[in-house]
């Protein structure tokens, strides 16, 4: 049998998991982690929350149960370093955090299965309702939903990569929540009955805005909300508050109702609409983890960014009209330019001729661009509205226009698209609209 850790949080899946184990015969730790930052207030007793004093407790009445030993590990500053901070960073950035699976990422599956390897155990096993398996066509580990999908956390998982699925085991996710409790009562666990957590483990109560705003006050300030045309139709009370999607909170008086469509740190401003603007044709992902082998591109896009990431960075003095030159190299001559998101600011087109511009939007068709094979590149011009709250900051960062798979050197007229600068920018000969033009190289 094998010596497997179990992550005890003191509720119950992790407590049964820790049970099952054990009556397979395996050598079973269990492992606290104590991730309650120090300045914030231990919650009362009926909070439904993990990561307290209260919680430890209970994985320790758990352990003592079992007959197993349990250790409390202290991964506060790695919690609120990876967690915390990046939670409130996100809201501060117009972006909304799921928090729990920067938790799995950085700290579950990272500094804990690290603690796991020191302790000479083979597996770490979590309480997690989700199931791993092998394909047994390619070998690869596959992470698969719960039988229970009420219950189903494989989404926060999608981070696990094919060596940390090999050294993970997820006991609950082959049962529905009802028999988990039922084992549970059946061991006599003293956690059988306990309300699952519901709230952000470092916010048990008040809202969790007022953490922003404590940690990212910048985060706080009210600002304009604005409709598509820029025309300012009420006051926010800091972005943090507000999420893309959401209706309720915004104390419009509109005849229609409306809902946040973009979020603009930088300008400190909402964007809002009718319901058919929240929908979209395309969707720019970042962080994506494939855990079964990637498709292969489709024909004609085959660039890559250098990154990953897919940030055009426009460093440039906010004016009327501004043109960017855009650099690509490409293996293949066909290049697909997708657009910009909807912005009710800033209006893109591309040049795709002598005084011949396509506009572009986020919903528009892509454009196809048949060039030789190698660097190319293209001028975009950058129309900013009459209205709305500008001017606006400097560095304006949107989605790589063209395909986001391209591993070659990019520029824009101020650097690479990163927002760094490669060997030929440090040395001073960085591209610029007059000197790059429209030539093709």
């Amino acid at each position: 049998m094998a010596r497997i850790a179990v992550a005890l949080s003191g509720g119950v899946d992790s407590a049964v998991a820790a049970a099952l184990l054990t009556e397979q015969g395996h050598d079973v730790i269990g492992l606290t982690m104590n991730l309650w930052p120090s300045w914030v207030k231990e919650p009362e007793e009926d909070t439904r929350t993990c990561c307290g004093v209260g919680a430890i407790e209970d994985a320790r009445g758990v352990a003592r149960a079992l007959g197993i030993r349990h250790y409390v590990l202290n991964l506060r500053e790695a919690f609120q370093r990876a967690v915390i901070d990046y939670f409130c960073d996100e809201y501060a950035h117009g972006r909304t955090p799921n928090p729990c699976i920067a938790c799995n990422q950085a700290i579950k599956f990272c500094v804990l299965l690290e603690k796991v390897s020191a302790l000479d155990c083979e597996q770490l096993a979590t309480g997690h309702y989700a199931r791993i398996d092998r394909d047994p066509a390619t070998g690869r580990f596959r992470l698969l939903r719960a039988v229970d999908a009420a219950k189903d956390q494989s989404y926060v998982l999608f981070g696990l990569t094919q060596s940390q699925m090999a050294r993970v085991r997820f006991p609950v996710g082959h049962y529905t929540k009802p028999e988990i409790r039922s084992v549970a009562r059946r061991f006599r666990l003293s956690v059988a009955d306990k309300p699952d957590s519901q709230e952000i483990c470092f916010v048990p109560s008040g809202h969790y805005a007022d953490l922003v705003a404590q940690r990212r006050p910048e985060a706080a300030r009210p600002g304009p909300i604005v409709d598509q045309t820029g025309a300012v139709v009420g006051t926010h009370s800091g972005i943090a508050r507000y999420t893309v999607g959401q209706r309720r909170g915004l104390g419009l008086a509109e005849r229609e109702p409306h809902f946040v469509v973009g979020i603009y740190a930088d300008r400190n401003t909402l964007v809002v609409g009718e319901r058919s603007a929240l929908l979209r044709a395309r969707v720019v992902l970042g962080r994506v983890n494939w855990i079964v082998p990637p498709p292969p591109p489709a024909d004609g896009f085959d660039a890559r960014f250098p990154d990953g990431r897919g940030a055009v960075v426009l460093d440039r003095v906010p004016g009327p009209v501004t043109e960017v030159a855009v650099v690509v190299q490409s293996t293949r001559g066909n290049l697909f330019f997708h657009g910009i998101p909807e912005d009710p600011f800033e209006h893109y087109s591309l040049k795709t001729g002598p005084d011949q511009w396509k506009a572009i939007t986020g919903t528009s068709e892509p454009v196809a661009i048949t060039r030789g094979p190698g660097r190319n590149i293209f001028t975009l011009r950058i129309t900013t509205a009459p209205t709305g709250p500008g001017p606006f900051a400097l560095d304006r960062n949107f989605p790589n226009p063209f395909n986001p798979l391209d591993d070659h050197p990019i520029h824009t007229a101020r650097g690479r698209l990163d927002g760094s600068h490669c060997a030929g920018c440090r040395r001073g000969d960085r591209p610029t609209v007059e000197n790059l033009g429209d030539r093709e190289e």
